[in-house]
């Protein structure tokens, strides 16, 4: 894509509209699924439920996913996302407070801060996924950077997707006898695949409502960082 005008996927689109929008949920439920579009056609999409292109536009720029995998693609979401963003402004401590008091808001938790010289960084509770921001401030301006950690998750989803399976041919095995390794594997194959389809509708459920989040949180915490109005 080297070159090419980017283009962005249903799950950047749901999230980059909910963000955009003065009520998000109502905005993203309007609209269905799109993948592919530029960014000019997802702003003309936008306008439909009276989202702004202003509004579009900086989301979009504050949340600068790469193009998944193609195996990330495959699975429904990436298990790790790391979103960067600059602002020209240096962040003094009030600034920084704000940002973490936005980050405790928007996540829902109350999480633990850090602060060494001109870093502040603010990590989530201990779970399975786990979500960081770093806020470095520096004369010429404030970056911030953000890093998801979703690899827990998938390995618990994974587990317990095969131990599903597991108990499934088991217990239909069990009701139903069938004989021969053609049979047998016929039927491993197939709830096999069940499980496997149901696995990945919920990795890309989650990873739907992770960038949500991720496209709201870039925008509180560049609002909070910025200086208050005179």
């Amino acid at each position: 894509m080297s070159g090419a005008e980017r283009r962005y996927t249903d799950q950047e689109f749901a999230a980059i509209i909910e963000a955009a929008a003065a009520q998000p949920a109502g905005a993203a439920r309007a609209l269905p699924a799109r993948s592919g579009l530029t960014l000019a056609e997802l702003q003309a999409i936008a306008a439909e439920v009276g989202v702004a292109p202003d509004a579009v536009a900086r989301v979009a720029r504050l949340l600068p996913l790469q193009p998944a995998s193609e195996a990330a693609r495959l699975a429904g979401g990436p298990a790790t996302v790391q979103l960067e963003f600059a602002l020209e402004t240096a962040a003094d401590e009030d600034a920084a407070n704000r940002a973490v008091a936005a980050i405790r808001r928007i996540v829902a938790q109350q999480g633990t801060m850090q602060r060494t010289g001109s870093v502040v960084e603010w990590r989530s509770d201990p779970g399975t996924s786990t979500l960081a921001v770093n806020i470095t401030t520096a004369e010429n301006g404030t970056r911030v950077s953000l890093l998801l950690d979703r690899r827990g998750t998938a390995a618990l989803l994974t587990a317990s997707s095969i131990l599903g399976a597991g108990i499934s041919f088991g217990l239909t095995g069990a009701i139903l006898e069938p004989t021969g390794v053609v049979a047998i594997g016929a039927l491993a194959l197939g709830i096999g695949g069940t499980a496997a389809v149901a696995a990945r509708a919920i990795w890309s459920g989650s990873t739907r409502r992770w960038l949500r989040l991720l496209a709201r949180l870039t925008g509180g915490v560049a609002e909070a960082l910025e200086p208050p109005a005179p």
